[in-house]
């Protein structure tokens, strides 16, 4: 009788166990559902922030051009900088070239920290085609990078090496 009594408690323990193992799977499978939704919240927090950065960069960068409209040609019309008259003029060319090639150095550093979804391969083909073009159309920032190539991330300046090569 003991014996039996003692199997039927071994029993009920034993079901007991695979019910709060159950309840732990249960518990665990709903806990990891919730990290992911956590992560994934995060991550696309991480990237509207990143876009806000440059988003605000890219308007900076925009004002600049609208502030000094003398100044466009040497960015958008590939001007040649041998037409610069004075000095005064010819830095702060210079010093734009500086700033707009310090905005492209950041763009490329957050492009490759942006986190990974849909919308990613799109980002970087569009935003690395927009800095080629520009060293493309603008001699100033040909010679900007190519006077101090030291200060630029490795990629931006291998970005520069083909527009740069035939100036028009």
């Amino acid at each position: 009788m003991q014996a039996t009594a003692s199997a039927e408690l071994s029993g009920e323990s034993m079901e007991k166990n695979m019910d709060l193992s159950r309840k732990n799977m249960e518990l665990l499978g709903e806990n990891m559902k919730l990290s992911k939704k956590t992560i994934d919240l995060s991550v696309a927090s991480m990237k509207s922030s990143m876009y806000a950065i440059v988003n605000t960069q890219t308007l900076e960068m925009d004002k600049v051009f609208l502030e000094r409209p003398h100044l466009r040609p040497y960015f958008y019309d590939n001007e040649d900088l041998s037409k610069i008259r004075d000095k005064k003029t010819l830095r702060e060319v210079m010093s734009v070239a500086e700033y707009q090639l310090d905005f492209f150095d950041l763009v490329m550093t957050q492009l490759d920290y942006i986190p990974t979804d849909k919308d990613s391969p799109e980002d970087k083909v569009t935003w690395k085609k927009y800095i080629v073009d520009s060293f493309a159309n603008s001699p100033a920032l040909c010679k900007r990078i190519a006077d101090d190539p030291d200060w630029y991330m490795t990629s931006l300046v291998t970005l520069s090496i083909e527009p740069c090569k035939n100036p028009d």
